[in-house]
């Protein structure tokens, strides 16, 4: 074979043998649930976590107060060079990292052996904010090239530029604009923006900042998206944040650890925010001569600032502050013992009861050893808690002796819900983007509280919010969505995190269709226990008239049989998936889309997912529907009335009884009787 040219298009085939039935069970097992709390905790976190909360907890206060006397101790004498280090950096940098024990920092990574440890020297050199992102071995390789080259984005400036400035000039002032333009002034102040009073529309690249209301406070946004720069961006690496998922993860692995429950006296948490996060950081010289913000101007104009400080809009920034934070909370777990996680600037943080000032203090000092600004005090500076906010939602381990935390949404969320919807209702019109900002809420809230059960409503809602014009007309399709919507969020309960998580089930199903046959239609369900051992199965043939009622709606409803047996499965097992996490495996993809979309294309269809959802919803299994092929699918012989299979040997059957018609199941909107 000859060799691939550098830049030479070529395509790549890979071919395979599909698993035989037995082996893709055994696979299935290994592979497990995506949101399975083991795979969702880092190794580094898990062994912090038995550290602190099943091990010695003087052994812990020891090992972390000799990390800081060691780093402390260092940092008195590295005072000379961090002070040289900080008279060569470039001059616009200077303020930002003024606090900033730079070679310190770098020590530490090094000495604690983190695989980013050069984030600290682009750190003093500021970070491009176009062109390619440093790669840090710490996020999972996945490229993503600019989408516009250097040269495309010079080309564009100019009109690019003038098309800011005439959206800015053209707009009404507004009283939100004199709190955007006072912040603006108190940025120049910090040293996060300088003025520029004869901007170069030609060369250089102008974001638009424009104010954003949110409840009391206002945010400002720099559009760098507009002028180009954004899709001037390429990252080698996805971008992770760690969401409220691996510290609940965390929790569930905690909770199933041996002796957690004799040794553990509570467990509490709260977070740590730091302060003005992005703009402790600034851009490099080159980005600092060529990025310029656009502002309205009090009395009518435009006014022009040279970014100095990480802007707030720019994928550059997010990617440089991600990689700073991470830096920050592998030295706090790995050298100070501190099990928590990072969303952004949020840090997380866990402790067992009577360790929680030790950690408060702790934290606050690395913060302090490093030269990062946090808040110390006020509602951004709670203490540790048994019930706990962190990224909106409400963490409550009141009940963990019994392996039990609970975690929901803060009751002013619920209500400023509600009062949205009903602003919304009394009204016989409703602008696109107040449904728009509606609907992401809603899809934050439902995600965790509703799982999927409101998917429908949720849908209604988006596609309103995305239809042209201002306003539009509430229809009796909307008005019905946002009265369920409303319904469920007045009753909307905690979801709780035990040891059940830790469970995966898997259930293998498959419907037959073969006209010509006696009994033409037949379904089949496998379980398969956290073991990995095949536990349970059922199959059986359609009656006639459940027949006339699948044909009635359907030709050939092999769509319909490929979801029938999976709503059966969990009405069959719903005792045993209670709270548990499954994986169901398909081999007909349409069927599988439409588990995952929680809508059919068919009304017979549609009901059936109806109804699987709403067992999702009763008792509060977590489903992943994924794809087997039909040689490997240990459901596909036993759909045709074989249990002879060697796989099923060991299991029971269960006699299964359906119904003549899907209403003697409560199941509606399907059956003519």
């Amino acid at each position: 074979m000859a060799p691939v040219e550098e830049g030479a298009h070529f395509e790549v085939l890979t071919l395979g043998i599909p698993r035989d039935p037995e082996d893709f069970i055994k696979d299935a097992h290994e592979m497990g649930h995506p949101r399975r709390a083991f795979a969702r905790v880092p190794a580094l976190m898990r062994d912090v976590l038995e550290e602190v909360f099943l091990g010695d907890p003087f052994e812990i206060k020891s090992k972390r107060a000799n990390f800081l006397k060691k780093w402390m101790k260092r940092a008195v004498q590295l005072r000379a060079d961090e002070r040289q280090l900080h008279a060569d950096l470039p001059s616009h940098l200077q303020p930002l990292l003024r606090d900033k024990k730079l070679l310190l920092w770098k020590e530490i990574l090094l000495d604690l052996q983190y695989p980013d440890a050069k984030i600290v020297d682009e750190v003093c050199q500021g970070f491009p904010l176009t062109g390619w992102a440093q790669s840090s071995g710490v996020f999972q390789t996945r490229v993503k090239p600019p989408d516009t080259s250097m040269e495309q984005l010079e080309g564009m400036a100019k009109g690019l530029n003038m098309a800011v400035v005439a959206s800015l000039e053209s707009s009404e002032w507004m009283p939100v604009d004199q709190v955007a333009w006072d912040e603006t002034m108190q940025e120049v102040a910090n040293g996060w923006l300088a003025e520029e009073p004869d901007p170069d529309l030609g060369k250089q690249f102008m974001a638009k900042r424009f104010p954003i209301q949110q409840k009391e406070k206002t945010r400002l946004i720099d559009d760098f998206s507009i002028c180009g720069v954004n899709s001037a961006f390429g990252m080698s690496e996805k971008l992770r944040v760690d969401a409220i998922d691996e510290i609940l993860a965390g929790v569930s692995v905690l909770l199933d650890s041996e002796g957690f429950v004799d040794k553990c006296k509570g467990l509490l948490g709260r977070t740590f925010d730091l302060k003005s996060a992005y703009k402790q950081f600034g851009v490099d010289v080159q980005h600092s001569e060529r990025l310029r913000i656009a502002v309205k101007k009090p009395g009518g104009g435009v006014a022009f600032f040279k970014v100095l400080a990480l802007p707030f809009g720019a994928t550059g920034s997010v990617s440089a502050f991600l990689r700073i934070s991470s830096a920050i909370a592998f030295i706090g777990a790995k050298g100070l013992y501190i099990p928590w996680s990072v969303f952004f600037d949020d840090y997380t943080a866990l402790s067992p009861a009577g360790l929680e000032l030790d950690t408060t203090f702790y934290a606050e000092a690395l913060f302090k050893l490093l030269g990062i600004n946090f808040a110390s005090e006020g509602s951004k500076a709670p203490p540790f808690s048994n019930c706990f906010r962190t990224l909106g939602l409400v963490v409550n381990t009141e009940n963990v002796e019994n392996r039990e935390v609970k975690v929901g949404h803060t009751e002013e969320r619920s209500k400023e819900l509600l009062e949205c919807i009903d602003e919304i209702l009394i009204h016989k019109s409703v602008g696109t983007k107040i449904l728009e900002r509606l609907h992401g809420r809603i899809v934050w809230f439902r995600t965790f509280v509703f799982g999927r059960r409101l998917n429908a409503a949720t849908r209604v809602l988006s596609w309103h919010s995305r239809r042209t014009g201002p306003s539009i007309r509430i229809d009796d399709q909307l008005r019905s969505a946002l009265g369920t919507l409303k319904n469920h969020l007045m009753s909307s309960r905690h979801v709780s995190i035990n040891r059940d998580i830790n469970e995966t089930w898997i259930i293998f199903t498959d419907g037959a269709f073969e006209p010509t046959n006696e009994q033409p239609a037949s379904i089949v369900g496998i379980l398969v226990n956290p073991n990995g051992q095949v536990v349970s199965f059922f199959g059986a043939y359609l009656p006639q008239p459940l027949l006339e009622e699948f044909l009635s709606k359907s030709k050939h409803p092999i769509y319909e049989l490929e979801i029938f047996p999976l709503l059966v499965a969990v009405m069959v097992w719903s005792t045993t998936v209670v709270g548990k996490l499954i994986v169901n495996y398909l081999d007909n993809d349409a069927a599988r889309s439409a588990f995952v979309r929680a809508h059919a294309s068919t009304d017979l269809g549609a009901a059936l997912i109806a109804e699987y959802v709403e067992f999702e919803y009763k008792c509060r299994f977590s489903p992943w529907f994924a794809r087997v092929a039909r040689h490997s699918n240990p459901s596909d012989e036993p759909s045709r009335m074989n249990f002879e299979a060697p796989w099923l040997r060991h299991a029971s059957k269960v006699e299964l009884v359906l119904p003549e018609h899907l209403s003697q199941w409560g199941i509606i909107g399907c059956s003519d009787t």
